[in-house]
This record gives C-alpha cells, structure tokens and sequence, in this order.
C-alpha cells in the first residue's frame, strides 16, 4: 500500500503541475505535503486527546528529523535532488524560523520566565498564522504569471491525463499511504510497548519513521522518476506542515505537555541542526548530492543510536 500509494500520488502530482501550469515544487509544497502529513496530524491528535501528549510531541519533532536525515538522504542516494532558489530563499527559512518558533514557544522561561514545557492555544496561533502566510505565499507564487520557472516546466512536464484522473490519483494514494502508515505505526508501537520503551522514544523512533513512510516513498518515487522538485517540495513542505499545521491545530485543541524537558533541551536542536545542514548544503551547491545524502543519513542512525543508547 505505501509503494503503490506513493508512486500513484507522485504521478497525480506531476501530471495536475502540468495540467495547471506551475512548477510541481508548488505542488510538493502543499497537495503532496499535506496528504504525506495527514498521518502526523491523526497520529498527534489521538496522542493527545488519549493523554498521551509525549507521543505527539516526540511524533513531530521526530518526523521532521526523519524527513531531512533520512528521507532527503536515501532520495539523494537514488538520484541527486536539485534545489531551486526560491526553496532556498523563502520556503527553507520559513521551515528555520518554525523550527526556532517551536524551541522557544516550548519552554515557557524565555517568554513567560515559567519552568512549564508545553503548548498551548497561544502558541497555536502562532505556529496556525505563519502557516496562513506560508499558504498566501505559495498563492502568489502560483499567481505570477510572469515566472521565469513557468517555461521550462511547461516543456520538461507534458499533461498526460485528464483532471479527474490526477485528482483519483491523488486522493487513492494518499488514502493507502495513510492506512499503510495506520497500519504501521499501530504495530510497531505495541511491540515497542512490549519490549518496554518510553512513550517519548516510541514517539521520537517508531512512531515518527512510521509516519515519515509516506515521505519516503513519495521522495523516493520522486527521485526513481528524477522529479526531484517533488521530492525536494515534499519534504520541506512535510516539515513546515508539520510544526504550522499539526503542532498548531493539536495545541489549539488541547495543551500539548511534555514531560521530559531534554525534548526541547535536545531533540528540538537536534531538529534545528539537521535543517541547518540541509539549508547548508542546498545554498552550497543547489543540490542535495549524493555525498551530502550519506552524511544525512549518518546523522540520522547516530541520532537513533543515541536515542536508544
């Protein structure tokens, strides 16, 4: 279910690209984004509402590592992932100040001087506003009519199926990504149980891998099909949704707690870290290359090393 809904989700991406005339990173950035991060977004929310906000939190924090460590670093494997300047300009620094947003909202002795770790209805408006500007902005993007972009995507990207068509692809392979994640996750995390791991672990490793699935699969379709721009705009569209979206309509709805304060302490910096290697290496040489996709990945089995040790 996740191979095939990736791979229909990824063909539904390109064709509607081209079928609207944009370039498919848009696309990435919000219709493939949101449907790889609806299982964060059950997944968190279930979390919380049965009490247990460790999962959430760890699910978010988690997946976001997951996306640039492991995700980006097994696609750039299967195919080098050219950056385009506008991610690296405006789409990736929205995903940093997130990221920051996400440290200090969490620990409330910056702003409030208070040693409480949690996010509540304040912090969800915010994470909830920036999300509304970053959609305004893929909005006026895909607006300008003039983009210097729009002409070679219109050659590289040929329309080769009807709207409908793009839209049951779409909508199909997100659907299976989500039962197959479902399906995973639920899985995993009872043996994990059985085995005795803590819920916050469980939300930082199993969980968040098992959620990043359909990242995985759709970036790597992406890359198998060398439509990096999807895989690149899925990704980072992935984590931006994730803080903005997930994070800010779960604190909305209920106070997100976490007990353990080194999730803040660590884990959010180590998620700040791995994003700033990312921005690194795009600014560097506009593209994710294969070597840089190696060290991605180190990075990530020494973090699930350590988690774990």
């Amino acid at each position: 279910m996740l191979i095939k809904g990736a791979d229909w989700l990824v063909d539904g991406a390109s064709d509607l690209a081209a079928y609207l005339k944009i370039s498919p990173i848009y696309v990435g950035l919000t219709v493939v984004a949101f449907g790889t991060s609806l299982p964060e977004l059950i997944v968190s929310l279930f979390a919380v509402l049965t009490g247990k906000p460790g999962i959430s939190i760890g699910n978010i924090i988690g997946s976001n590592i997951a996306n640039i460590g492991l995700v980006m670093g097994i696609a750039a494997l299967i195919y080098p992932l050219a950056v385009q300047r506008k991610t690296i300009t405006y789409e990736a620094p929205i995903m940093v100040i997130l990221s920051f947003f996400l440290i200090i909202l969490g620990n409330k002795n910056y702003i409030f001087g208070r040693n409480e770790f949690f996010f509540g209805k304040f912090d969800g408006v915010i994470f909830i506003g920036v999300f509304i500007i970053f959609l305004y902005y893929i909005y006026q993007s895909t607006k300008r009519g003039k983009d210097p972009l729009k002409k070679e995507f219109e050659k590289k990207y040929k329309n080769k199926n009807p709207l409908w068509k793009n839209i049951i692809f779409l909508t199909t392979g997100s659907l299976m990504l989500f039962i197959g994640t479902k399906l995973f996750v639920e899985s995993s995390s009872e043996i994990a149980r059985l085995f005795g791991i803590s819920e916050v672990v469980i939300g930082l490793t199993i969980v968040a891998i098992g959620t990043s699935l359909p990242e995985l699969f759709a970036a790597a379709a992406a890359a198998l099909k060398k439509q990096t721009d999807i895989a690149v705009g899925t990704i980072v569209g992935s984590n931006i949704f994730n803080i903005a979206w997930v994070l800010g309509l779960v604190s909305m709805i209920k106070d997100v707690k976490i007990a353990s304060p080194n999730v803040i302490y660590i884990d959010s910096m180590i998620m700040m870290l791995f994003t700033l290697v990312f921005l690194l290496f795009a600014a560097k040489s506009r593209k994710i290359k294969r070597p840089y996709g190696v060290i991605l990945l180190a990075m990530y089995i020494s973090y699930m090393a350590y988690l774990f040790i």
